[in-house]
């Protein structure tokens, strides 16, 4: 298996590169078989990131050993976790 974890941190999820209006994040795992300790810690920042600006973090599509590792790490308490992106997106429209 590839180590992706540095691209995954700076390339892919620049946190600290998200603009300061965003306030609703979906995060799409569809086809995410794995997450590493930096994918929980880029999830971990992205939810304080939007939670200290008043916005909120949905995950959809988080499945298999992905969704465990959320669970073990308390993380799925933090998220809510829709079946699809398009699932997250309509609670959001529903929220305001």
């Amino acid at each position: 298996m590839t180590d992706t974890s540095d691209i995954v941190r700076d390339e892919v999820v620049p946190v600290d590169a998200l603009h300061p209006e965003v306030r609703k994040l979906v995060v799409d795992c569809t086809g995410l078989g794995y997450i590493s300790s930096v994918g929980v810690g880029v999830l971990v920042r992205l939810h304080k990131k939007l939670w200290t600006a008043g916005g909120h973090v949905k995950g959809a599509s988080v499945r298999g050993p992905v969704f465990r590792i959320l669970e073990m790490t308390k993380l799925a308490a933090l998220f809510e976790i829709f079946p699809s992106v398009e699932e997250a997106l309509g609670a959001f429209r529903r929220s305001g």
